[in-house]
């Protein structure tokens, strides 16, 4: 009996083997998710109405009734928190925001739908990708599971100030480190703001021809970049600190 048990080396291939078959499998259901939606998209309408500003304006901009502008609304924000949960952009959704309802409705809306795109790949982290980002991230998720434990809000807050990082990998590792889902929601919608302001006052002057909002979005972005390098410098230093204390 003692014979027929597999060796150590062999075990562990086959765990290897295994783990390997269930992220094959769990890439498959993403990409099949993917592929739908690119098969979808191929049809003429829906590019249309989806990159189409003019298209999109005429289509949900409904104003001739109380009930078709409630309707309007929800088509939005559940269209845009599905896209954004599938990577696309939440700078082109708040500039799309902007540029159908205006900079202050259009900042809510665009917040709200990004904020719920970004929890719906933060569930996907968590659950059917979760071992399989801690695996592929290797000694990075342990780095980051110690900085969320520390401090979850700033975190996330960190990770949604830099605009232009990749966003659908930082709901991942998010979800794969289980950081709480209210730290998460509350930095997410705080990290998310400025940038979403900034890009619905842009969109909202693009449809107006309005050079103030032009003008006031410049500020704010050249504010919020200033805010950014304040608080980068401010968390190093406090960093350095902590590091200083222990030795």
């Amino acid at each position: 009996m003692t014979g027929s048990r597999l060796s150590p080396e062999h075990e562990e291939r086959r765990e290897a083997r295994r783990l390997l078959i269930k992220d094959i499998k769990r890439v498959l259901i993403i990409l099949t998710i993917f592929i739908c939606l690119a098969l979808l998209l191929r049809a003429e309408t829906v590019r249309e109405n989806l990159f189409n500003i003019e298209t999109l304006r005429a289509t949900l901009q409904a104003e001739h009734s109380h009930r078709e502008g409630l309707r309007s609304r929800g088509v939005f924000l559940l269209a845009g928190s599905l896209l954004v949960g599938v990577g696309m952009p939440r700078l082109f959704l708040s500039t799309v925001a902007g540029a159908i309802y205006g900079a202050v409705e259009g900042t809510v809306l665009a917040l709200v739908a990004s904020t719920g795109g970004a929890t719906l790949t933060f569930q996907i982290g968590r659950s059917l990708l979760s071992s399989m980002v801690s695996r592929r991230l290797g000694g990075r998720v342990a780095v980051w599971r110690k900085r969320f434990r520390e401090d979850a809000i700033w975190w996330v807050l960190y990770g949604r100030l830099l605009p232009f990082t990749n966003s659908t990998l930082m709901n991942l590792l998010c979800g794969s480190c289980r950081v709480p889902l209210k730290q998460y929601v509350l930095g997410s919608l705080i990290g998310f703001l400025p940038f979403t302001l900034i890009f619905a006052l842009f969109g909202s002057a693009g449809a107006k021809g309005n050079a103030m909002q032009i003008g006031l979005g410049l500020i704010c972005l050249l504010v919020s970049i200033l805010i950014q390098r304040i608080l980068r410098r401010w968390r190093n230093v406090e960093l350095r600190t902590k590091l200083v204390g222990r030795e």
